[in-house]
């Protein structure tokens, strides 16, 4: 898990790198009934967002790295498992794309017409963690609860706190790998890192996460609200998320609108011949 944990470093590197709205369901109150984690982990995997394509018209980044700022606008398109394609604009300007592929990575910055074109692998070895496609696919499409597994996440305690359903890892997890070789959760009796998850009640879906890990003093915590009704499942229009570490605060902001599961057509990205290229540097 602390590839997620440290999933707020690899969504800065966006911003280095550059330098309508359907009714939002905000779920009331409820008096939370108690249920046994196994009606509740059905219940949230039924609610799972997992569609083969999703995109979205509008979205707004700001980004607070440890007091410097930064913000851009973008739209998103997701073919799972073929493409991830962030188009980046700067005051209505187009400035950029991004595109994911399971093996590769394109940059194109069209202010100063250069490009990076990499393997996946040269970008976990710049931030130094496993920063896979899947893993990325799966935050970014609004299916957090991909990287829990049904089974492993029936071992965690469950509780009801301030209207939400609770769950907590605790001691006696077992180690889950993760498809770039790092763990997402530690091994048994690991007490120092934890995770805890909060489930609305009526629409059983993500509402708050905090991963704390003691040994090496950090902490993220990942807010979701003002979830939008798409199809029969509900995706978070508003995402926050807040990393704390010994290196120092990130703060990310997203808002987000024009949401569609329609399908999209694949678009290969292509490099004009006069774009220099670029080479992450560690």
């Amino acid at each position: 898990m602390k590839n997620i944990l440290k999933i707020a470093l690899w969504l800065s590197v966006f911003s280095v790198l550059l330098f309508s709205c359907k009714t939002r369901e905000r779920a009331t109150r409820l008096v939370v009934r108690p249920v046994s984690i196994s009606k509740l982990v059905k219940n949230i995997e039924e609610n799972r967002f997992d569609f083969p394509y999703f995109s979205a018209k509008r979205i707004n980044f700001s980004f607070d790295n440890d007091g410097e700022k930064n913000s851009f606008r973008a739209t998103l398109q997701i073919i799972r498992e073929r493409q991830i394609s962030l188009s980046i604009m700067k005051l209505s300007i187009p400035v950029g794309r991004v595109a994911l592929s399971p093996d590769s990575l394109i940059f194109l910055n069209y202010f100063e017409r250069t490009f990076v074109a990499d393997k996946m692998a040269a970008l976990e070895s710049l931030l130094g963690f496993s920063a896979d496609y899947n893993m990325i696919q799966t935050l970014l499409s609004g299916d957090v609860m991909s990287l829990f597994p049904e089974d492993k996440l029936e071992k965690f305690d469950l509780s009801i706190e301030d209207g939400f359903y609770k769950l907590q890892s605790g001691g006696g997890l077992e180690e889950i790998p993760a498809t770039g070789g790092d763990s997402f959760v530690r091994l048994k009796n690991d007490k120092a890192f934890s995770q805890v998850l909060y489930f609305d009640p009526d629409l059983f879906v993500l509402r708050k996460m905090v991963l704390t890990d003691a040994t090496n003093t950090r902490t993220m915590r990942l807010e979701m609200n003002e979830y939008e009704k798409i199809g029969s499942k509900y995706y978070p229009a508003a995402i926050n998320v807040n990393f704390d570490s010994t290196n120092g605060i990130f703060k990310a902001e997203a808002k987000m609108s024009g949401f569609s599961t329609e399908k999209i057509e694949y678009t290969p990205v292509r490099i004009p011949a006069n774009y220099q290229r670029l080479f992450f540097r560690k």
